[in-house]
């Protein structure tokens, strides 16, 4: 046996279907988050014999067969909840001399199309991205607090989904407000590359006491190098809040998530401040992983390629602005 013919036989045998608890055959895959309550594990005889599974089946199936080939495994649950729409899905990745790679399941399709990946962390992240932009195909405006990325061990026979998920998954929020510089010199904006490639306007979390104002100001110097002071400040506009956990923003799994920012989820509130400058200052991007480039950018360019719908709203809000201060 090799792990080679172990993909060949799903790839070939195992139809998509599944079990539930009281042997109840389902030839179709999860649709609700009660129906994986319900859902019966099959061991590697019983998906032999049944050739009938999905993806949870399979990952045990294949970690069965890492344990007897002595090769290194992991698994992965991805799930997207909300009140109609459920998707749900496990992953298994081994590691080979090339690196680490994605295993096929019985929806003949891997997430990721590179062959492998030199780190794991590389192609989880991987992974999730294209999770992510699958949901978005699939439904209009998919919220983020609603994905779900974590590794999890060989799980509860009987009791599948307390393995597979943290009780604690839609537990705390914390609250935090961030301000943002919203910086204009004539025909352009001031704006960040992160190291996503995404284009973003630069913005911080407010410290003790500091007015929102200030830290606008702090955070334009410490994330562009660009010194602005009050008295460019033009004024304060309306800004935008948003929810986001390691699952939408970070690429983190939800465990990594809240190791980092000791909570589940943070809900966001943006306070912007408009500026307006004569000419281009000096910019100096910080050494931080988050940032890789920092530019004034044209603003028809930058409508174009801002990576965040809300931000474009606040920018095209501030261009009203600037055209009724010129009549």
């Amino acid at each position: 046996m090799n792990i080679i013919k172990v993909q060949k036989y799903v790839y070939n045998n195992i139809k998509q279907g599944f079990y539930d608890m009281k042997k109840k055959l389902h030839s179709t895959s999860i649709k609700a988050q009660e129906e994986l309550r319900d859902y019966y594990l099959q061991t590697k005889d019983e998906l032999y014999d049944s050739k009938m599974g999905l993806s949870f089946d399979i990952v045990e199936l294949y970690r069965e067969a890492c344990r007897e080939l002595g090769i290194e495994f992991h698994s992965y649950f991805l799930e997207y909840a909300e009140e109609n729409y459920y998707v749900a899905k496990s992953v298994g990745i081994i590691k080979t001399k090339r690196g680490y790679v994605e295993l096929i399941d019985n929806t003949y399709d891997k997430f990721v199309v590179n062959n492998s990946y030199k780190k794991l962390s590389d192609l989880t992240k991987a992974i999730h991205k294209k999770f992510q932009q699958q949901i978005r195909e699939d439904i209009k405006n998919p919220k983020g607090l609603y994905y779900y990325f974590n590794e999890y061990s060989k799980p509860d026979k009987s009791k599948l989904i307390d393995s597979l998920k943290d009780k604690e998954y839609y537990g705390e929020i914390r609250n935090e407000v961030s301000a943002m510089s919203v910086v204009f010199c004539k025909n352009k904006i001031l704006c960040l590359k992160d190291k996503d490639e995404k284009i973003i306007l630069p913005k911080g979390h407010i410290e003790g006491d500091e007015s929102s104002l200030a830290t606008a100001i702090r955070e334009c110097k410490e994330e562009t190098g660009v010194v602005i002071t009050e008295n460019d400040h033009i004024k304060e506009v309306m800004g935008y809040d948003y929810i986001f956990s390691g699952a939408n923003l970070k690429y983190m799994t939800n465990k990594e998530f809240k190791d980092v920012f000791n909570t589940n989820a943070i809900h966001k509130t943006i306070k912007a401040h408009y500026f307006e400058i004569e000419a281009e200052r000096s910019i100096d991007v910080t050494e931080e992983d988050i940032f890789i480039d920092a530019m004034f950018m044209d603003i028809d360019e930058f409508l174009k390629r801002i990576a965040y719908e809300n931000t474009k709203r606040l920018v095209i809000q501030i261009l009203n602005i600037r055209e009724i201060a010129k009549k």
